[in-house]
């Protein structure tokens, strides 16, 4: 086989370029090793870099078994995963880091895995903090400061994580509101009912979105509306002017809230009625449902699960038959963010009287069924809710 000088030429100049790659990235593996100031936590040998890897559902290699082990082991760790995942949330790429970067992504030949993009790290930082929820307050103020971010993938795990905190996040309130102007306003909605009667200020914005073109910020503005004032009665005629709206999962979000209000008044009864003859058979289904809710016949509780035996769901939210399993069964119950943005409305029923396992049993299949929701055991106190893959 002959080889042409130009060939060698060719050779000699992609050998150099490998060559300096590497040099490159010995350099930025000696400053990330030596700015690690603390040894990262781990858990089962593994450490915490791994677990939030197993969590980052946008690589090829996510499967919903592993990320429950991802689940159980970010909260093992707990608040000792605090300071490694704040470092995360305030990464940034150097000028060598990025031009590193932009050669070594051009090239197929070697593999680094800490080669990641700093909006990465940021990203399963945030991802971290959803996972502890309320037990990551600490990191708050970085999160805030995400929510400015130019990646809008980073920018929406800041939010869910915000969310997870809850009420101690109070203080992202003003970010959020202005985050409902963009297109994170359907994750930012459910941040905010999250925060609750806290993020008070924001009920004028999800007023005005309650007219917005897209049905989903329409539902979920109207969710949020509801957790966040502080006399949700106040908002009734809101939801009653939303039982007209144009989509069928909209009414339905209506009627479920009415129905949790309890605010049997005759207005409210007469709209409710009428709706049993909408075109859509959930919405008719939701609305027999609230009008048991407001007439005191539908309690599906652990109590009267317990004293029953018996379920009855109608279009009902993920999030509510999560908190239904939970009670039931004793256990927390730990939800991947896209479970509670993604996952569809359930409806059950129990026919006979049942046991509590046997009511596990229907809840769990019924989500997997109709929300596509897997519930996966952690331990003896906890259960993980993911949303299969499709």
């Amino acid at each position: 086989m002959k080889v042409s000088l130009s060939d060698l030429r060719v050779m000699r100049k992609s050998v150099r370029r490998l060559l300096l790659l590497l040099m490159a990235v010995a350099i930025v593996a000696g400053f990330f090793v030596c700015s690690r100031k603390a040894a990262e936590p781990r858990y089962q040998g593994r450490s915490l870099s791994h677990w939030l890897e197993e969590l980052d559902y946008s690589l090829p290699s996510y499967n919903n078994t592993n990320a429950a082990q991802a689940w159980k082991a970010v909260g093992a760790i707990g608040t000792n995963a605090l300071p490694q995942l704040i470092r995360m949330l305030r990464s940034h790429d150097s000028a060598l880091r990025k031009s590193v970067l932009a050669v070594y992504s051009k090239q197929k030949m070697v593999k680094f895995s800490f080669l990641v993009p700093a909006e990465k790290i940021q990203w399963r930082g945030a991802r971290g903090i959803y996972a502890l929820g309320k037990e990551g307050k600490a990191a708050a103020p970085d999160l805030i400061a995400l929510l400015q971010h130019p990646d809008s993938w980073t920018r929406e795990g800041a939010v869910w994580a915000l969310g997870r905190i809850g009420p101690d996040a109070a203080d992202a309130v003003p970010a959020l509101i202005n985050t409902l102007k963009g297109p994170l306003r359907t994750s930012s909605c459910w941040a905010l009912s999250s925060i609750g009667r806290k993020a008070g200020a924001a009920a004028p914005a999800l007023r005005d979105l309650l007219n917005a073109p897209d049905s989903k910020t329409r539902g979920a503005a109207m969710e949020a509306l509801v957790a966040v004032s502080d006399e949700p009665s106040g908002e009734v005629p809101l939801l009653l002017d939303r039982l007209k709206d144009s989509d069928d999962e909209v009414r339905g979000s209506a009627l479920y809230l009415l129905g949790k209000l309890h605010l049997s008044s005759t207005a409210v009864l007469d709209e409710v009625r009428l709706l049993r003859q909408d075109p859509d058979k959930w919405v008719r289904r939701t609305a027999t449902n609230a009008l048991e809710e407001l007439e005191g016949k539908n309690e599906t509780t652990r109590a009267a699960a317990e004293e029953t035996g018996t379920i009855k769901l109608m279009n009902a939210r993920p999030l509510d038959v999560l908190e239904l399993y939970s009670e039931v069964s004793g256990k927390k119950v730990e939800m991947s963010s896209n479970v509670i943005a993604r996952a569809p409305r359930v409806t059950m029923k129990t026919v006979k009287p049942s046991s509590p396992k046997e009511i596990l049993k229907l809840i769990e299949e019924e989500l997997l069924d109709q929300a596509g929701i897997i519930i996966t055991d952690l331990d003896e106190q906890r259960v993980s809710a993911t949303l299969r893959k499709k």
